[in-house]
């Protein structure tokens, strides 16, 4: 297992606040195992891990908060210490944010590079999962992540603007952060400047900070640091972003047209699946047992969603006889799979849940697309419409892979044992 590790010694910087418009400065330093990313307030002493739970904002710029003391635009110099694989340090700063430099990472990585780092006793903790993690609202934007050995990042683009269209794709280490990633600076388009600017932000905003693209193409002088500077930086904000879990992770993550808000949503979705509940906690809560039980695992619960996996084998009871030559998973025993993973939704969602039973009252719209057989892993989710406390109703899908195998809509009712 690799060790975690810190800085040799402290880095400091000064200079413009992108937002405030004011001298900011921040003082990077060793920490020990167990810090995390320790940001503090110097002017007030307060204390803000960098963390999901402290995220108060994340249109345009990530913003962390602790009571009344937030401190903005911390997404690139997180992912400075991210991609140059610092894995513990305190950053200490005077003002609101951190200062934006050049508007993009490299200041940062390069001196820790120059600094380089020491060693600690704990080993470095990464993010187990087996199956794929993704959000996606529609076609036009998305994450996902699935296993791999190495982190590997592809990442695209595409504007209307002049058809800005870029895809980027990187192994991410520390050398291939620095060169690749780290100089890539944040970018805008001047028809945006106004309106952000009348929301009292970019007030250090300048072409000495960030790309500005206008009707013609890019107005700074001295023109682009790549050709597809645009998408490298958006890599650059992911990485950021996902330092906010608080682990490491390998995978091969994919993304498309999304931003800080998709990129703290994920970051949540894949901390949240990699606890998720195995078989013994499923039993605590809902009352199936063999042969009925058909849910082997919760991936992911939240307070109106749940997504569980059933394994289909061939040692099934139903299989010899649906059919002997031909073993098919009844479409019934699908819905009830369904049925089970909403069940534990709800059931989440009482007080004392081991004295009550879903009843399941009505379906709608019910659609068969595949056949499933042995072998096959069915992902089951569940998305609650509406709860009144006592009925329900959920939109239930089950897939295999990424293809809809059955889907309907189900009412249910909570009734006492």
């Amino acid at each position: 297992m690799k060790k975690e590790t810190t800085l040799q010694a402290p880095i400091e910087f000064e200079g413009i606040g992108l937002h405030t418009g004011k001298r900011v400065r921040i003082r990077i330093e060793p920490a020990p195992s167990g810090t995390g990313y320790l940001l503090i307030h110097e002017e007030t002493g307060t204390e803000i891990p960098a963390d999901l739970n402290h995220v108060v904002e994340t249109d345009r710029h990530v913003a962390l908060a602790e009571g009344e003391i937030e401190i903005m635009v911390v997404e690139h110099v997180l992912s400075a210490l991210y991609g140059m694989d610092v894995d513990h340090a305190i950053l200490r700063i005077w003002g609101a944010e951190p200062p934006i430099l050049d508007g993009s990472a490299l200041p940062y990585a390069q001196a820790i590079a120059e600094t380089g780092l020491q060693t600690l006793d704990s080993e470095r903790q990464y993010l187990a999962f087996t199956d794929p993690v993704t959000v996606k609202d529609d076609e036009s934007k998305g994450i996902v992540l699935t296993p791999s050995k190495k982190l590997f990042v592809l990442y695209g683009i595409r504007y209307p603007h002049k058809e800005l269209s870029q895809v980027f794709s990187i192994e991410i280490t520390p050398e291939s952060y620095l060169k690749e990633i780290a100089p890539a600076r944040t970018f805008v388009f001047l028809e945006d400047v106004e309106q952000i600017r009348k929301r009292g932000l970019a007030k250090g905003g300048s072409l000495e900070n960030a790309v500005v693209i206008g009707p013609e193409g890019v107005l700074n002088p001295e023109g682009l640091r790549f050709w597809d500077e645009f998408v490298r930086h958006k890599i650059l904000d992911l990485l950021g972003d996902m330092a906010l879990t608080g682990y490491r992770f390998h995978g091969n993550l994919q993304a498309f047209m999304t931003g800080h808000t998709d990129h703290v949503r994920f970051a949540r979705k894949l901390v949240s699946r990699t606890k998720g509940f195995d078989i013994q906690k499923i039993l605590e809560v809902i009352p199936h047992r063999f042969p009925f039980l058909l849910v082997d695992r919760i991936l992911e619960l939240e307070e109106d969603y749940v997504l569980g996996v059933k394994n289909v084998t061939m040692n099934e009871p139903f299989f010899p006889g649906h059919f002997p030559d031909r073993p098919v998973m009844p479409g019934v025993l699908i819905v009830e799979a369904l049925a089970q993973v909403g069940g534990f939704l709800l059931l989440n969602r009482v007080e004392n849940p081991e004295n009550k039973l879903l009843v399941f009252t009505g379906m709608e719209d019910v659609r068969f697309r595949r056949i499933v057989g042995p072998g096959d892993r069915l992902y089951l989710e569940g998305k609650l419409l509406r709860f009144g406390g006592r009925f329900a109703k959920l939109e239930a899908k089950a897939y295999v892979g990424s293809e809809i195998v059955a889907e309907l809509t189900m009412t249910a009712s909570i009734i006492d044992r």
